[in-house]
């Protein structure tokens, strides 16, 4: 019998006794819990675009379900986020950072806050004076975000948070257009 064959069978098989082997399969998976998690990880692992694809096919029809459960929960835990945020800054700024790239289609890569600050020396990349260790200060981007510069090593620098927020969208006097540094 030929593999093709087989399946024929098989699927003509589960077909016409679906609710046994649907129990058989439950009865299995509960006597072994382990062995059905390892599967599970390995299968998930061997295929991550399925999971990807499932996941958002999962998302996109059960959005308002979703919605809802992830309302109740933030109103039924009302300060965990506020803590959390307030216990993490660094975190949430990379966090918010990749999440605004993201929006924009800009390519992301994984920017760790004191890398950034060691590679420029503390220094700041729109006034260049030093960062004292009591400054609040960012991770700029050097061709913003909305320009459609990139999440990168390449395109991050450090910045007081007051001349970051005073830069903007804007791209320094003196750099290149994003279209020029493409083009060389």
């Amino acid at each position: 019998m030929t593999p093709e064959e087989l399946r024929v069978k098989n699927r003509a098989y589960y077909l016409a006794h679906t609710e046994r082997v649907r129990a058989d399969s439950r009865a299995w998976r509960l006597a072994h819990p382990d062995k059905y998690r390892a599967m599970q990880k390995a299968w998930r692992k061997d295929h991550p675009e399925l999971v990807r694809q499932n996941n958002r096919a999962y998302r996109l029809a059960h959005l308002e379900k979703l919605r809802a459960y992830g309302l109740a929960w933030r109103l039924a835990h009302p300060e965990h986020p506020r803590e959390w945020r307030h216990a993490h800054p660094a975190q949430v700024s990379a966090h918010d950072a990749k999440k605004r790239a993201r929006k924009r289609d800009a390519f992301v890569e994984r920017v760790d806050r004191m890398r950034v600050f060691q590679q420029h020396k503390g220094i700041c990349g729109i006034c260049r004076r030093k960062i004292t260790a009591r400054q609040k200060w960012h991770v700029d981007h050097v061709f913003p975000l909305a320009r459609g510069g990139t999440h990168t090593y390449d395109n991050a620098q450090p910045a007081h948070d007051k001349c970051n927020l005073s830069k903007g969208a804007k791209i320094p006097k003196g750099q290149p257009t994003l279209f020029q540094v493409k083009a060389s």
